[in-house]
């Protein structure tokens, strides 16, 4: 967010040998991390082995269900920040497929594509469902504004590339279908309606930023001490949703 309008200042008033080249370095920086990423879920190398051990192997670093497993999170230390950038960096090489002449360009011909197709493959290994929601949306509005014929083919390729290995590895499998286990989605609704309920007792001025860690573990034990599902020990800390947690934060 503190770079947005750096972004947007550089969009304006740079000139267009700049601009590809902040691009390219976009873009080799996503190829960088996709790397990063795959090497650290296949062949469990990690560049930040010499960190402490409790940051390094938080549990955002873990495949969900699988101690043993480790997710992609490139240079991050954190799948779902790797999910994150993913999505971005998905989108905007979509746009700039759509809105540049970036096959005119002969570093941009080869690593726009190339970087699209990486991001894809990544990023099912993040384990972050919402971005695999997130990246159908992006490549449906693609595909409902591009008019050629043949981008939408590719884009429905990319798409299908994407699917194809969330199906193929059992892990990413079994990630993708929990979306439609009616328990997890019971726990969801759960956590949001707490989130909304806090919020609509401190409308004004939320319960300050950072405290919802010891406000939600007394709404959940006010309505039932007792109450368990997999992630009440990590999940009273926020509303499971980041604009959620925000309104009851204020």
């Amino acid at each position: 967010m503190l770079l947005f309008p750096l972004l947007l200042w550089a969009g304006r008033y740079l000139d267009e040998h700049d601009l590809r080249r902040m691009v390219a370095a976009l873009l080799i920086g996503l190829v960088m991390a996709s790397i990063i990423g795959l090497a650290q879920h296949f062949f469990g190398i990690h560049w930040d082995a010499g960190l402490d051990s409790g940051v390094a192997m938080s549990g955002q670093r873990r495949v969900p269900g699988d101690p043993e497993g480790i997710a992609a999170t490139g240079p991050l230390l954190n799948r779902l920040k790797m999910a994150h950038v993913l999505v971005i960096g998905v989108a905007v090489s979509i746009g700039l497929v759509l809105r540049t002449n970036w096959h005119r360009n002969l570093l941009l011909r080869w690593l726009l594509p190339a970087t699209l197709v990486l991001q894809l493959v990544v990023l099912p290994f993040t384990y972050a469902r919402g971005a695999l929601l997130a990246v159908m949306a992006v490549v449906g509005v693609a595909v409902l504004l591009f008019a050629r014929r043949w981008w939408r083919v590719a884009l429905v390729g990319g798409l299908l590339l994407m699917l194809a290995v969330v199906a193929i590895s059992p892990n990413t499998r079994n990630r993708a279908l929990a979306m439609a286990q009616r328990m997890g989605q019971q726990d969801r609704l759960f956590m949001w309606a707490r989130a909304l309920e806090i919020g609509a007792e401190h409308p004004l001025v939320g319960i300050g930023y950072g405290t919802y860690v010891n406000i939600g573990r007394r709404v959940y034990n006010r309505i039932d001490p007792k109450i368990s599902f997999p992630w009440k020990r990590a999940h009273h800390k926020t509303g499971h949703n980041q604009l959620l947690t925000a309104f009851a934060e204020g």
